[in-house]
């Protein structure tokens, strides 16, 4: 066996000396202790029904929602506040996981193209006696310009041989005898009869009984319109109703151009000079040529033939080319193939789409190329044009087989609608479950929705490990007795609850479960600090309450803002944070209570779990093992620490027992202050004055 010389460099082997070189990035972003993440679940103007859709910042919100609840909720979690605490950062959510809770469709054009249909001369259609034996051939090519049906009807009386019996023909539609009875004897009569419209007949040895009949439906060539293809709105909703589209030619020759306007954004998409391949002639001494692209019935193109000859009916095949992608990158590399044969002038189209396959011609079947003949690939091309460049829109073929493109004028795409309302969240849940969010908040003020939200985070909280949190509100105009209710039948640690609507700049008032996003938005961003006090991004609240009705809100764990003085401008108030608690309020217990420290808990226990999963899961443990672990996870501790997310830590023991490890430690978290008590002590103190010596 031959040494190979030469050395592998980033896993290519080079043979050739000289200098190489490779780069690779070190400049990602690492997000530390997760991605602060949260999912908001409500209806929207755009993106695609019951999907997850992530977005990272307010510019994709607008692009992509579009409108309704769910892009408000998600502009207001990206910027929730305007003021905070010394030492802590302004800001809001960093990923949002959006699903859209309205089943809406998608709107859709079809596309009828032109298709000619030629004349047929259908089977003769016999009814005679038992005892006849005649029969009746026709042929010829059916040239009449409406559909006709000759019926031909035995006359003579009896039994008859060919040679003793007459008949007479007429058209089926009216009756009426055309011309004379004749006679089977004369053979102009029996062989190769005309009777008009290019149909001949005749008559097979045998015998003939009268009223013996025959006849002969002959369709006229017709121009049909045929189903094509589908144009459909890329998204979902009833302004998707507002594209049209349209059909011309291309800028250049024998290609088309497909031009799309969305009325709402008054923007144009223009995909010019589609479907263009390359152009053939054959330029032999042969007075016949012509080519065919076969289809393999599915679809795809799978052969090019040449015919060389006389004529139509001698001619023979002279190019023979299977339609391999494999061996023909694209159009283009079966063009330049082609130019190497003798007696073809082949112009390829300059251009044509470099994704263009051979797969992707459009079928001809002896169609001549003694003149400059064009060979495209049109459908295929708007299909694959729109399926990356288009924003709008995409193609759906139903008919590969029809080559024929008619322009056709700018035509509104229809069947847009935004649905219904889903009347349960379980199944946008069930997807949410293998993410880790942080925060979960149902765009809806339905009690048995936000209860269904409410067992899903307790559920993947203490079941799956995947430690989560709900956000949730009312709509508008919500006591504070029926917000106390609400709250009673959603009660939990892990559930916050709010029924203070909000004003924005613009006078405009959101529902209380657009407030809950923005308290989601900020919590998602602070981790394990508190929002307590934080001042929020809007101009006031629905409504503000008085000190009786503050204290029942607070006691009973309901989230609600208060307007207060701006610091440098007495005569400014702003919406702040009044607590930053949940919902439970059975007695006082921080982890239970404070949204903070039950999120140092989670985020604690989500980051242990990782390091150790790493470690341990399905990995031979020995002692060594064991004892780093224990030390991996003390790491962990003094990183919070040093932090400040906890104060102290101690008895952090791990044991080991047939395949099961058990880590147990104890842990003090720093906890939020919320209230702070100043005692003065005024006192006397005398004052002397004495003279000083010079």
């Amino acid at each position: 066996m031959a040494y190979k010389k030469g050395y592998h460099f980033h896993k290519v082997r080079y043979r050739k000396p000289g200098v190489y070189s490779h780069v690779e990035s070190n400049m990602r972003i690492f997000k530390t202790n997760g991605a602060k993440n949260m999912a908001l679940i409500g209806s929207s103007k755009g993106g695609v029904p019951g999907e997850i859709t992530i977005i990272e910042d307010p510019e994709d919100a607008i692009k992509i929602l579009k409108g309704g609840y769910l892009l408000d909720a998600a502009l207001k979690a990206y910027d929730p506040v305007i003021e905070t605490k010394d030492g802590v950062e302004i800001g809001g959510a960093d990923q949002i996981f959006c699903i859209r809770s309205n089943d809406a469709t998608k709107s859709m054009g079809n596309v009828f193209q032109k298709k000619e249909v030629p004349a047929t001369v259908g089977k003769v259609i016999s009814t005679q006696h038992a005892n006849s034996t005649g029969s009746l051939t026709v042929k010829g090519d059916y040239t009449g310009k409406e559909n006709k049906t000759f019926k031909i009807e035995i006359t003579s009386t009896g039994l008859r041989d060919i040679s003793d019996a007459t008949y007479k023909y007429s058209l089926a539609s009216d009756g009426e005898q055309i011309g004379e009875e004749l006679s089977l004897k004369e053979t102009a009569n029996a062989t190769d009869k005309d009777l008009g419209d290019g149909i001949k007949i005749t008559f097979g040895q045998g015998k003939y009984n009268q009223g013996d009949t025959f006849l002969i439906p002959c369709t006229a060539p017709v121009t049909e319109s045929e189903f094509v293809y589908t144009i459909t709105s890329k998204d979902y909703g009833e302004e998707n109703n507002l594209i049209s589209h349209k059909l011309t030619d291309g800028a250049s020759a024998n290609t088309k151009c497909l031009t799309i306007y969305d009325a709402k954004s008054d923007k144009y998409e223009i995909f010019d000079n589609l479907g263009g391949a390359f152009s053939i002639k054959y330029t032999g001494d042969e007075k016949y040529a012509s080519i065919s692209i076969i289809s393999n019935g599915k679809g795809d193109s799978i052969k090019l033939q040449t015919y060389i000859g006389e004529n139509a009916e001698t001619a023979k095949v002279d190019i023979d080319l299977n339609l391999d992608p494999t061996q023909y990158r694209n159009v283009r590399s079966l063009a330049l193939y082609l130019m190497g044969y003798e007696n073809y002038d082949i112009e390829p189209v300059k251009t044509a789409n470099i994704e263009l396959s051979v797969l992707d011609l459009d079928f001809f079947d002896k169609k001549e190329i003694t003149e400059t003949t064009p060979i495209t690939g049109v459908l295929r091309d708007i299909q694959k044009t729109t399926k990356t460049q288009s924003e709008y829109v995409e193609v759906t073929i139903i008919n590969r087989e029809v080559s024929n493109y008619e322009n056709y004028p700018f035509t509104l795409l229809a069947g847009g609608s935004e649905g219904r309302e889903a009347r349960s969240f379980i199944k946008f849940l069930d997807k949410l479950g293998k993410y880790d969010i942080d925060y979960i908040v149902p765009l809806t003020d339905d009690i048995g929705i936000i209860a269904e939200c409410r067992e899903h985070v307790i559920k993947m909280s203490e079941r799956y490990g995947k430690e989560r949190r709900l956000v949730c509100g009312a709509a508008n105009n919500i006591s504070v007795q029926q917000q106390v209710n609400f709250k009673s039948q959603l009660e939990h640690e892990r559930v916050q609850f709010t029924g203070q609507g909000i004003y924005d700049f613009n006078n405009k008032l959101y529902p209380a479960f657009i407030h809950a996003a923005m308290y989601a938005g900020r919590f998602a961003f602070l981790g394990v600090e508190s929002a307590t006090a934080d001042v929020f991004n809007y101009l006031k609240p629905e409504k503000t309450y008085p000190e009786d009705d503050k204290n029942k809100l607070i006691d009973n764990g309901v989230l609600f803002d208060d307007m207060v003085a701006s610091r440098d401008n007495q005569l400014i108030f702003y919406p702040k944070l009044v607590w930053d608690y949940t919902t439970f309020a059975q007695y006082n217990d921080p982890l239970k209570v404070e949204r903070s420290t039950g999120a140092i808990a989670d985020q604690l226990s989500k980051e242990i779990r990782k390091q150790l999963d790493k470690m341990l899961t399905g990995k031979l443990t020995p002692y060594s093992v064991l004892e780093s672990a224990r030390n991996r996870a003390i790491s962990v501790l003094q990183q919070y620490k040093k932090d400040g997310i906890i104060i102290a830590y101690k008895n952090v023991n791990i044991s080991k027992k047939n395949d099961r490890v058990y880590l147990t430690f104890d842990v003090a978290p720093t906890e939020v202050t919320n209230f702070t008590f100043i005692d003065i002590t005024f006192y006397s103190e005398e004052l002397s004055i004495m003279d000083q010596e010079s």
